[in-house]
């Protein structure tokens, strides 16, 4: 029989997921929490040539975590904290049929890098949700306690709170809308916002893309006024030979004594 490989996102009360491999003679496992992979160590495993059952404890802390039985003929999987335990839920799954007869963790890379980009983008937006709604719970809260003190008729303030609860809503659906783009958006996807400059000054002379060592320059307008302003004192000027000007001259030698 073909190495089995099963992806299980067990229900919420089990952070993060189980990646098994599973052959003839030997099963082996993967507990992913975050980017944290840790290696399950088989106790006991055995086949009766249709499901594989496996005892599966965790290396570093050796205590003993799930017992598996896998069916990869109806691709069914059951998961249990012990033999004669309830069954958990297992709430996804995925099997897929592997013609290599050896594997090792290199070959499920790919899968681990792809579920922890998703589950950390995941969270990031179930965190942003979780902000966004105490802080649109607050906003209502505080409505309905100005609303309480307002002295008009009831019809007043069944129209204030209809407004108020209008706004409320529009409020909350761009917030939704806004989680939504970013649980869509490719988590290495960089959008046109990200860029940083400004567009017109980057693309004249002298500019450039900031990102690749560009530098903006900007022209200082002078005026008529400024260059014929009254000087106070003889600026000190320096030829191309390093002399110093006449006018440099004369103010030194003015406090010889």
């Amino acid at each position: 029989m073909n190495n089995t490989i099963v992806a299980i996102k067990l229900e919420d009360s089990e952070p993060g997921f189980i990646l098994l491999s599973a052959s003839k003679n030997s099963i082996t496992g993967w507990k992913i929490e975050g980017s944290h992979v840790s290696l399950l160590k088989v106790s006991s495993a055995f086949s009766d040539g249709i499901d594989f059952f496996a005892t599966l404890k965790h290396v570093q802390q050796d205590k003993q975590l799930f017992f598996a039985r896998i069916n990869s003929a109806n691709k069914s999987v059951s998961i249990c904290k012990n033999v004669d335990d309830i069954v958990i839920k297992v709430i996804q799954f995925d099997i897929i049929e592997i013609n290599n007869e050896k594997l090792t963790s290199e070959d499920f890379m790919p899968i681990f890098n792809v579920a922890l980009s998703l589950e950390s983008h995941l969270a990031a937006a179930q965190a942003a949700l979780a902000s966004q709604s105490a802080e649109l719970a607050d906003l209502h809260q505080r409505n309905e306690q100005l609303l309480a003190k307002y002295t008009g008729t009831a019809a007043e303030k069944a129209a204030i709170r209809d407004n108020l609860l209008t706004a409320f809503s529009r409020v909350l659906n761009s917030k939704k809308e806004r989680i939504r783009q970013l649980v869509d958006k490719d988590p290495v996807d960089r959008s046109e916002s990200d860029e940083v400059g400004d567009g017109d000054a980057a693309n004249s002379e002298g500019g450039g893309d900031i990102k690749r060592g560009g530098n903006i320059k900007r022209k200082v307008p002078t005026t008529k006024k400024a260059a014929t302003s009254k000087k106070t004192k003889p600026a000190v000027r320096r030829t191309r030979s390093g002399a110093k000007s006449a006018a440099a001259e004369e103010d030194s030698g003015s406090e010889e004594f």
